[in-house]
């Protein structure tokens, strides 16, 4: 079967990590091709064995009118499913008989007169949590709510099964994704100086790892704001670092001991999963995708309310004052493995 994946995201985030894992395993069994236009990302698959076409990729929205990509429609008749990772990608799709639309939050608009444009030509929709699929209004099409997360057996370790807790004089605060505001790293900053005013004698590193998409001055600009922020007035033994974006995030979730995702909202949240594979206790908010993740699990992770750094503080003084994490009962950590997810993508593309 000929797949054939479209997305126009600039950098590696969260959503480009699952597609790699997705499309890297499909391609043992099945012909697959992703249509990027990211240098980045195409060399990221390719590196994968992952087929890529470059493309322009001219399709968009303007609010709910489809601007359509002749030329990359025309490409797309050789594939037996096609499948929009990106809302802009989701145009192109249109005249082909088994088009997807995997849709990543609300921002994407699967409501109103974009879902009744949509649904004339989708085959399926696949919500990547069910609070996204709440956010979806669509009359005929059919839609599935299918977690994001898709994490190959080898990235999951056996954790100890001693309790996990931090007591200790020092402790390492990870915080992974793109810079952006809705990511929320400035409440993370925020919060981090809350605590090393609670904890003084503590030495608290908070480590900061993404990217930014530089077409984007809002971005660019709230990078600069959370830099100026994290210079300003020192506090006990707080310090804050910035890594560039990396293409092993499991490698610096290792090196952590807490890891924080300090978003506004997240639809899903490729970090919690992450973590959660790799043994590490986690402080997400109680919204969304993380919110069906961790639910009442508090020996896997704590949640904040959203948009607030002093209840972030507040979870993140938890941990510190002794909470106990045990990150070892396979039960307690979300089984969504790649392999699931490529059944049920299987599963969809041969209706």
């Amino acid at each position: 079967m000929r797949i054939a994946f479209l997305t126009d995201q600039k950098i590696m985030g969260g959503g480009e990590r699952n597609l790699l894992s997705l499309t890297s395993r499909l391609s043992r069994t099945e012909d697959v091709t992703v249509f990027t236009n990211s240098d980045l990302l195409a060399n990221a698959f390719d590196e994968k064995g992952v087929t890529v076409r470059l493309h322009p990729i001219r399709s968009r929205w303007l609010k709910f009118i489809p601007v359509r990509d002749r030329s990359l429609e025309r490409e797309l008749r050789e594939f037996d499913v096609v499948h929009a990772y990106s809302v802009s990608t989701v145009p192109a799709l249109f005249g082909h008989p088994k088009a997807v639309w995997t849709i990543h939050g609300p921002w994407e608009k699967p409501f109103g007169g974009r879902s009744i444009v949509a649904e004339r030509w989708l085959k399926h929709a696949i919500a990547v949590s069910t609070d996204v699929m709440a956010h979806c209004r669509f009359r005929k099409c059919p839609i599935t709510a299918i977690p994001l997360g898709s994490l190959s057996e080898d990235s999951m370790i056996r954790a100890s099964s001693d309790p996990i807790s931090m007591t200790n004089s020092s402790v390492r605060i990870g915080v992974l994704g793109r810079f952006q505001f809705i990511k929320g790293q400035d409440l993370a900053i925020k919060a981090s100086r809350i605590v090393a005013e609670r904890f003084p004698d503590k030495k608290i590193v908070l480590q900061m790892c993404g990217s930014v998409n530089d077409e984007y001055k809002k971005d660019v600009d709230y990078f600069s704001q959370i830099m100026r922020d994290a210079s300003s007035r020192k506090i006990g033994q707080l310090s804050v670092e910035f890594l560039s974006h990396s293409n092993n995030p499991l490698s610096f979730i290792d090196e952590q001991d807490l890891i924080l995702v300090p978003s506004r909202y997240e639809s899903f949240s490729m970090t919690t999963i992450e973590a959660l594979a790799r043994g590490k206790p986690v402080v997400v908010p109680d919204i969304g995708g993380p919110k069906e993740i961790i639910g009442a699990r508090e020996d896997v992770g704590l949640m904040f309310d959203p948009c607030s750094a002093e209840s972030i503080a507040d979870s993140i003084t938890r941990v510190l004052a002794g909470h106990r994490f045990n990150a070892s009962d396979s039960t307690s950590r979300p089984s969504l493995l790649l392999a699931r997810l490529m059944v049920k993508v299987l599963e969809l593309s041969i209706f």
